[in-house]
């Protein structure tokens, strides 16, 4: 989905969600046992010079 695009109502709408209200404890323990935690992933690194590389037109791993 992307999130970016959408406004704030309609992410409430499709997430079921009020951000007027408090979610409950209840509501809570659900959504973290449908979803899981809300955690971001590490993401890769890529070398300064792999990128400058890959930018200019030059595949060094060809």
């Amino acid at each position: 989905m992307d999130w970016h695009r959408k406004v704030i109502k309609e992410a409430c709408r499709y997430l079921e969600t009020d951000p007027e209200t408090e979610m409950s404890a209840e509501d809570a323990a659900k959504r973290l046992s449908r979803y899981g935690r809300n955690s971001l992933t590490e993401r890769v690194r890529i070398s300064p010079a792999l990128c400058q590389a890959w930018s200019s037109g030059t595949y060094p791993l060809r």
